[in-house]
Parts: C-alpha cells; structure tokens; sequence
C-alpha cells in the first residue's frame, strides 16, 4: 500500500478512543495480533484502547 491510499476498516468497538461515528477505525495504524489464529475469534484488535487511555490485552 502506498503513502497516498486509504482503506477504510470498520470496527464495532465503541469504547475504544479510535473508534468514530459510522463505525469506523480512525486508527493511524492497526494490528490484528494471534500469529497462530485459524479462526476470526482467535484474533483480537492489538491497537485497542479504551476511551479512557488504558490499552487492554487478553
């Protein structure tokens, strides 16, 4: 991907401070972290962050 594109992600996470009207990630960069994941519930958002400043992990 280059400089000049965008993707647009959405994201239903509501108490996350990246998350923006629409559903939408307005996240500069995003990680979706689980290397050894074979389904999408094995997987979690690594950019998270509650609205509130503190970042969550599993």
């Amino acid at each position: 991907m280059n400089d000049t594109q965008q993707t647009n992600v959405t994201c239903d996470a509501k108490n996350c401070k990246y998350h923006a009207p629409g559903d939408v990630c307005k996240a500069e960069n995003i990680s979706v972290e689980a290397p050894d994941a074979s389904k999408k519930v094995e997987t979690y958002c690594g950019t998270f962050a509650a609205n509130g400043g503190n970042s969550a992990s599993l």
